[in-house]
């Protein structure tokens, strides 16, 4: 399956869904409430998104591996 062009490049190569994901959460869990969130007075909402997104952060830390003595690769 993995013999020609991309297809064998993808095989090559792991694809860390975890560490796309997390992070990509992260960033719009951050950007979503700091641009909406002047525009509607600032309500709790956004402060509970903004402490998702440090939750997430965490949990991204954790399943990284930072700090790690050995390399995961």
């Amino acid at each position: 399956m993995c013999q020609f062009g991309v297809a064998h490049v993808l095989c090559e190569v792991p694809a860390d869904l975890v560490g796309m994901l997390l992070p990509g959460l992260a960033i719009v869990l951050i950007l979503f409430p700091l641009t909406e969130g002047h525009a509607h007075g600032w309500p709790l909402w956004c402060f509970v998104v903004v402490a998702a997104c440090v939750l997430v952060l965490g949990v991204f830390l954790c399943t990284s591996g930072v700090g790690r003595a050995t390399p995961r690769w």
